[in-house]
């Protein structure tokens, strides 16, 4: 994991999701790798949707992140359309 990517997933452990969630699993399961396995990497698949629940639960994570995930997932999508 980038450093961007721990502190995506370190903001997401803070984050109250609602019964059922399906993010939820994905989230816990990106938190416990920035913290024991920081050292493998994420698929492509796996950053843009770290980036997307970032902004999707934005109400409860620093603006700053928010707004860094929305760029990111900007970016991710004006590459998917040169692609």
């Amino acid at each position: 994991m980038t450093d961007q990517q721990q502190v995506y997933a370190r903001a997401l452990a803070r984050v109250k999701f609602p019964p059922r969630c399906d993010a939820l699993k994905f989230a816990n399961d990106m938190i416990c790798r920035a913290q024991y396995r920081p050292a493998l990497p994420l698929t492509p698949k796996q950053h843009k949707y770290l980036c997307s629940t970032v902004v999707r639960f934005g109400r409860q994570i620093n603006g700053l992140l928010v707004e860094a995930a929305r760029k990111e997932l900007a970016r991710i999508a004006a590459e998917e359309k040169t692609a």
